[in-house]
This record gives C-alpha cells, sequence and structure tokens, in this order.
C-alpha cells in the first residue's frame, strides 16, 4: 500500500503548490502552501526509511513553527489595517 501513498503524497505536493497561486488572501496561500508542505511529511512517513522519518519530524516540527509564525503576522497585519 506504500506506492499509493507516495503518489497520493506526490498529487497532494503538486495540488497544494497550485492552489497556493491561485488565492488573493494571505492567508488561504498559507494554507494551501501547507497541504503541499504536508506532502512531504507524508512522503518521508511513508519511505519507511529512518532518514526520511527523521526528515518528516523535522519538517512537521519547522512546518509549525513557520505557519503558526505566518498566520500570527498575517493577523496581527489585519488588524493593524483594521486599527488605521
Amino acid at each position: 500500500m506504500m506506492p499509493a501513498i507516495m503518489i497520493l503524497a506526490v498529487v497532494s505536493i503538486v495540488y497544494g503548490a497550485c492552489l497556493a497561486l491561485v488565492p488573493d488572501g494571505l492567508k488561504k496561500i498559507i494554507a494551501y502552501s501547507s497541504i503541499s508542505h504536508l506532502g512531504y511529511v507524508m512522503l518521508g512517513l511513508a519511505s519507511l526509511d529512518l532518514i526520511g522519518i527523521q526528515g518528516a519530524i523535522l519538517q512537521m516540527v519547522s512546518h509549525g513553527l513557520v505557519a503558526g509564525g505566518l498566520f500570527f503576522m498575517v493577523g496581527m497585519n489585519l488588524r493593524a489595517h483594521a486599527l488605521a
């Protein structure tokens, strides 16, 4: 079943990247790019290799920090424009 999961991961990577090009809102761009990033996590986990799993864990941690920070900054930017 691993080849099917790997194919779905690659489709998720490409589909998420294509969707991130379309929307006009920053929150939507970040959300759609998250789909693409988590496809890399799924691909690393599906490899069932030590380096692939370690890379998936590193990607999950870095994605959580970066995406959280980006959503925070976009939210602060929207509040600053609402107050002005």
